[in-house]
Parts: C-alpha cells; sequence; structure tokens
C-alpha cells in the first residue's frame, strides 16, 4: 500500500488506533485532581451544578457565569457532579472523551474538506496529541474549549454535507450546532468567516443572493453573542487591564505570542499554565517593532501568495488559524503573553499545512518514504511522550504551580496560588512564605492579603490579621471572605458590634454561607440575642460545614437553644 494513499475501508482501524494513541498520551488525567487555577469557581464551591433544579437550569440559561455565557458547560459539569460528586475522575474522564471526539472529528471534517485520508489521519493525529492541546484537556475548567470545539467542527461537517447533498436539513444541523458551539462558548462566533472561507474552497460565488442569505443568520448570531459578552465580561471586570501596557504595546506583543507559538508548534516543551509579560517590554519598543513588522509581514505574505497561487490547503489552514486566534492573540488585559489553550482551534489549520506538506513531499520523493515513515513515527512517538509528560504537571495544585514557577521563575501570581495550595494542605509556613514572596513582587492582588490575614488568624495573631483584611477589603470592598473573617477577627479581640457589622455585610453579599451564619450565630450568643443565635447556627449546619464547624455548632445549639433540640 502507498504509504499516502489508504483504502476506504482502513480509515475506520487507522482512525481507531490515533484515538488509542490519543488515549494513552493522557492515561496521567486518569489519577489527576482538581487544580485551584479557577477547578473551584467552575467545580468545587460551584453551588449551580449540584443539582438540576429548575431554578438552577433557569441560571443556566439565563444569566451569564463569571463573564460568559456557558450554560452547556454548566449543564456537563452538573452531569458529572450527578455520577460521583466531586469525584475529579469523571471530570477528567468527560474532558477526554470530549477531546477523543475533537480528534475524530477533526479527521472528519478534513477528510471532507480535501478529500484526501493521509492529509485528514495526520492532521487528526497531530491535533490529539499534539502538546499544547494537554491544557485544554488535563485541565477541568477548560471543559468550555473542549465542548465548543465539538460542536464548532460538528457544525462545519453538517456544513459540507450541506455544500455536497444540497439539503436544507443539513444547513438548519449547521446552525443549530453553531447555536449550541455559542452556548458553550463565546469563541464560536468565528464560524460563519470559516464558512466563508470554505465557500472559497469549493468556488462559491459569495455575490449570489441565496449565499449572502446563507450567512445572515449565522453573522447575526455572532454579532448578538459578541456584543452580549464584551458587556457581560464588563460588568464581571474581565476588560480591565492588569497588563500595566497600553494597547498600542500590547498589539506589538501579539508578534511575540505567535513567534511562542511557532517555536512550540515544532517542539512543545517547557510549556507552562502561565508565562507572564516582561515588566520592562517599553524599553524594548524598537526590537517588538521590527518583530512585529516582520512576523506579519510574513504571515500576510504567505496568505496573498496562496491566494494568487490558488494554493487551496495553505490557503485554508493560514485562514482557520488567523480567523480563530485573532480573538486572542492580543492580551485583553490579563498579564500573561499568551497560554497554550488559545492554540487548540486554531493549529487544526496549521496542522493541514503541514499534513499536505508532507503528502506532496513523500509522493515526490518516494524513493525516501522509509525515511519519511521513521521521521513521522518518531516524531509522533516524541509528542505522545511530551504530551504524557504534560499531562503529569496537573496532578494537582502544588505540581501545577512549582511546574510554572520552575519555567517562567518567581512571579507574584503564581506564588500566590502555591501558597493557597500550601494553605489548603495546612503548610502554613510554606504559604506565609510564598504569600510574603507574593506581596513583595506584586501587591494589588487582595486575594494575597486575604489568605496570609486567614493565617494570620489561625495563629491568633489578631493585629496583623486585622491588617491584611482591611487591606484586601481597600482593593475589593465586596470581598465577603475578607468581611466574614474580619468578623472572626473582631469576635475574638472582643469587638462584637464591629463584629456584627461585617458579618452582616458579608451576609448581604453571600447570604448562604454556613460559616459566616456560624460566627454570626457566635456574635449573637455573646449579645445574648438567643433566637436570632439559634436561627443562625442551625441554618448553618443545614448549609453545610466543616465536621469540625458543624460539631461546635450543634454545642452551641445544645447549650443556648434548648427549646430548639
Amino acid at each position: 500500500m502507498n504509504f499516502t494513499s489508504f483504502p476506504t475501508n482502513k480509515k475506520h482501524l487507522w482512525t481507531t488506533i490515533i484515538l488509542l494513541l490519543t488515549c494513552v498520551a493522557y492515561i496521567p488525567v486518569f489519577t489527576n485532581g482538581f487544580t485551584n487555577w479557577d477547578d473551584n469557581i467552575f467545580v468545587t464551591s460551584n453551588e449551580l451544578i449540584r443539582s438540576f433544579s429548575l431554578s438552577n437550569i433557569f441560571t443556566w440559561f439565563t444569566k451569564p457565569f463569571v463573564g460568559q455565557y456557558q450554560p452547556l458547560v454548566l449543564l456537563s459539569f452538573a452531569f458529572d457532579y450527578s455520577i460521583n460528586g466531586y469525584n475529579p475522575l469523571i471530570f477528567h474522564i468527560t474532558n477526554l472523551l470530549l477531546h477523543l471526539v475533537n480528534t475524530f472529528l477533526v479527521f472528519r471534517f478534513i477528510d471532507l474538506l480535501f478529500k484526501n485520508t493521509f492529509v485528514a489521519l495526520l492532521t487528526s493525529l497531530l491535533f490529539g496529541i499534539h502538546t499544547l492541546n494537554v491544557e485544554s484537556v488535563a485541565w477541568i475548567t477548560e471543559r468550555k474549549n473542549v465542548l465548543f470545539t465539538l460542536f464548532y467542527l460538528w457544525s462545519l461537517i453538517c456544513y459540507l454535507k450541506y455544500l455536497d447533498k444540497n439539503k436544507f436539513k443539513h444547513f438548519l444541523f449547521t446552525l443549530l450546532l453553531f447555536v449550541f458551539a455559542l452556548m458553550s462558548k463565546s469563541a464560536a462566533v468565528t464560524l460563519p468567516v470559516v464558512l466563508v472561507l470554505i465557500d472559497y474552497l469549493h468556488k462559491r460565488d459569495q455575490m449570489k443572493k441565496l449565499i449572502i442569505f446563507e450567512k445572515l443568520p449565522f453573522f447575526a448570531l455572532s454579532l448578538f453573542v459578541g456584543i452580549f459578552t464584551i458587556i457581560a465580561h464588563h460588568q464581571y471586570g474581565a476588560l480591565g487591564n492588569a497588563t500595566g501596557y497600553p494597547v498600542y504595546l500590547r498589539v506589538l506583543i501579539s508578534a511575540k505570542a505567535l513567534i511562542f507559538f511557532f517555536e512550540k508548534l515544532l517542539m512543545p516543551v517547557h510549556l507552562s499554565a502561565y508565562y507572564p509579560l516582561s515588566p520592562n517590554l517599553k524599553n524594548a519598543l524598537p526590537e517588538l517593532i521590527i518583530g512585529f513588522v516582520l512576523v506579519y509581514s510574513l504571515i500576510i505574505g504567505a496568505v496573498l501568495i496562496s491566494f494568487k497561487k490558488k494554493n487551496g490547503f495553505v490557503f485554508f489552514g493560514l485562514g482557520f488559524f488567523i480567523i480563530n486566534l485573532v480573538l486572542f492573540i492580543i492580551p485583553a488585559g490579563v498579564p500573561v503573553l499568551t497560554t497554550d489553550r488559545y492554540a487548540y482551534v486554531p493549529f487544526i489549520g496549521i496542522f493541514v499545512i503541514i499534513s499536505y506538506g508532507l503528502y506532496l513531499i513523500i509522493n515526490k520523493s518516494l524513493k525516501l518514504k522509509i525515511l519519511w515513515r521513521l521521521f513521522i513515527v518518531s516524531y509522533i512517538l516524541t509528542l505522545s511522550t511530551l504530551t504524557f509528560k504534560q499531562s503529569q504537571i496537573w496532578h494537582d495544585s502544588i505540581t501545577l504551580w512549582n511546574n510554572v514557577i520552575s519555567k517562567t521563575g518567581e512571579t507574584s501570581f503564581p506564588l500566590m496560588k502555591r501558597g493557597i495550595a500550601y494553605r489548603h494542605l495546612n503548610d502554613l509556613e510554606k504559604a506565609m512564605n510564598d504569600f510574603n514572596a507574593s506581596i513583595e513582587l506584586n501587591n494589588k492582588y487582595p486575594v494575597v492579603y486575604e489568605n496570609r490575614g486567614y493565617i494570620y488568624l489561625l495563629q491568633k495573631d489578631y493585629k496583623n490579621a486585622a491588617l491584611d483584611f482591611n487591606q484586601a477589603l481597600k482593593m475589593d470592598p465586596q470581598s465577603a471572605y475578607a468581611l466574614r473573617n474580619l468578623g472572626l477577627v473582631e469576635l475574638n479581640l472582643g469587638n462584637y458590634k464591629k463584629a456584627l457589622t461585617n458579618l452582616n455585610q458579608s451576609l448581604e453579599i453571600e447570604p448562604n454561607n454556613a460559616y459566616a451564619l456560624k460566627t454570626r450565630g457566635k456574635v449573637y450568643i455573646v449579645l445574648d440575642q438567643m433566637d436570632n443565635a439559634c436561627h443562625d447556627l442551625q441554618r448553618s449546619i443545614i448549609l453545610g460545614l466543616s465536621e469540625v464547624n458543624e460539631k461546635e455548632a450543634k454545642e452551641l445549639i445544645n447549650l443556648y437553644c434548648a427549646e430548639q433540640k
């Protein structure tokens, strides 16, 4: 059999082999747990996924969550939780299954688009095992990335079927799946432009009224979701500029991000969950300008040349890459250069160029096909090994942030996150060291003060605890956590009225926080307001406390709430 030709009846065999190899590369995720890199927000502290109540379902589908409209993501997390609670294995299995489905859909999409099984298989293989994709798969929070990609690719496949068979049902499925993709992640807004790109490959006349009308609902939905997402992001505070750099400099930095991606494309080593921006980029302005001009000149030149020479696979690959990366390439405000997960969908286009290029090279040098086989097999094994190792990095919070710090150096945010992980492990000395180092590097994170204040509280250093909680509140007046713990500090200092004021404010922000209710119950006991005390203590038990706190609450109820026994 020719190395670049595959009989139709062998497609299923090869796709099965690809899926098995991908699964083997991701074996470490089966022993990974949750991390404190947003898994607490989306899963472990997210009350919205703990039941399929009408109230939760209504909230999923009518309100944005952490600045984005993602009801299907919350639905999928709720489904995982319903199987076995907070068992991380279930959540990791779902992420991996979605990635495996996406790997197959990449094959199906490229096979239908180019009618070339070799290119489709190699593209899907690279997508399945490439190490840059580990973040999207091994990070539970990135469920939104793997889920939206499933509907995105499936929608494109239905569109190709529509072009092939001209049946309206395929058009409707394309539109419906696009809606599902938008309900998973707003990044799906790029799909209509990809449809235009596919039309170009199929030599469709873009000026025909029918073709224009076809695209109108897609572009209308993208525009609506785009505007809605910007508003939701703004309300959530996600559009704030934490980089410290003006817009023009962030645009120039995008060239460095592109260079990063192309470097990691060929050899994805020294990967990290966090790539901090250099604090001295303003001093490198000439270098940034030169890099920007060179990088974008090369990309635009490649697009124009491929368009002029009607080189379909290069034009499509670059177009698909640019269309799907454009939303993420300029740092929006987060102080990082870029992040691995941004490459998950865009790199499909680059994998097409690589695969098609190898296909053409091999067909022109069949005498060297053994060497090409060895090269491809060696590269695939290398990628699989790197992916296996990178998957282990997401084992837990300590492992994750140790890797970040070892790869990128000590910066404030990773130190803060590692400190929080140490705090939860009750390793207070290491936690305190990380918090102090984080504050020394950047004193603008209120969460660091909240967590360091909590350690002072545990050590009964109430003066320093109060200083840290008050500092956190200066930076974030709506911090229910800081208010709750400041109330506990004031209780221990005997300032009962101040304690009650802080706890009331905390409960206005988080009415169902069991620990704030328990603490306020203790304050009410001191103030001899037993009815209020008993109400708060009993409600705190119903809402759920740790074993130690529940025991204390029950003891207080037995002592002071005889009528409620």
